[in-house]
Parts: C-alpha cells; sequence; structure tokens
C-alpha cells in the first residue's frame, strides 16, 4: 500500500497533468487478510491487497470520471487524459456545485500498528491456538479469522 508520501505525490503529478478548471484525486487502498480453518485443520488462507485511484475533472459544468489501479507515469497521465476525455462529450450538468477549496484537517488516531503488522504467520499461530486448545479437550474446532488496514485520501 501507498505511504502518505507516495499518495501525495501522485496526487500532486496527477493535478498538474490536468487541463481541466476543476480536477479531483481520491486514491484508495485495502489489504485483507484470513485464515478459515475447519474439523481441526486450517482450509483456506488469503491475502488481497488493491489500491486504486479516481480522477474527476470538470469543464464548467461538464464532469467526467476515469479509474485506474495502475501507477506508472504513462498510466497516470492515460487516466488524467480519459477524464477530460470524458468530461468534454458529457452534457452540461445543471445541477453541477463547484468542488470546495483545500481543507485542512486535524490527523486522526484511527490506524493500528498491530493491526498493519499481522501476517500470514500471525493467523496461522491464532488458528493453532484454537485448534491446539480445541483438541486437548476432546473437541473439534472451526473458525475464520482476518484482518484488513486501509487508506484513503482525495
Amino acid at each position: 500500500m501507498l505511504n502518505q508520501e507516495e499518495a501525495k505525490r501522485i496526487c500532486d503529478k496527477l493535478m498538474s497533468l490536468s487541463k481541466a478548471d476543476e480536477c479531483r484525486v481520491q486514491i484508495s487502498g485495502t489489504r485483507n487478510g484470513n485464515i478459515r480453518y475447519a474439523r481441526n485443520a486450517v482450509s483456506t488462507a488469503g491475502l488481497a491487497q488493491n489500491t486504486q485511484l479516481t480522477v474527476s475533472v470538470a469543464f464548467g459544468k461538464r464532469q467526467g470520471t476515469a479509474s485506474i489501479n495502475e501507477f506508472d507515469d504513462k498510466s497516470l497521465e492515460k487516466v488524467v487524459r480519459r477524464a477530460e476525455d470524458v468530461a468534454r462529450l458529457a452534457p452540461e450538468n445543471p445541477e453541477f456545485l463547484p468542488a470546495i477549496k483545500k481543507q485542512e484537517y486535524k490527523p486522526s488516531a484511527t490506524f493500528s500498528e498491530a493491526t498493519a503488522a499481522i501476517d500470514p504467520e500471525y493467523r496461522a499461530e491464532v488458528a493453532a491456538l484454537s485448534i491446539n486448545s480445541a483438541r486437548k479437550q476432546g473437541l473439534v474446532a472451526a473458525g475464520f479469522f482476518s484482518d484488513a488496514t486501509g487508506f484513503e485520501t482525495v
């Protein structure tokens, strides 16, 4: 996933590429991990990561949006041009409202380093603790453990 500096660099680059009257960039990323076990054995485990950006532009009251999940320079320029092309083809939006000006927000303490550090080995340890505890008592364990981290920037 992108860190704050990387996300800002990409946003700044996209904004500088746009020739539109307005340009808004949204980047979001997620990482989801899981492990499933049944009858005292792990059956599946997985990890999925995705980062996507959306560029929304306006020429007057004509708006266009394009999304992409590639971050090389050529792809970044392509997504801006695609959003601009869509905006030029779009009819005027009679309900169009201009974007709000740049805002300053206080940092929020919603990120958990401990959750972000969860890896496949940790998930396996959690499953093993449950399975071994059940076995010791002559029981059968089943469970699903999942974790997720993510970010969003506008």
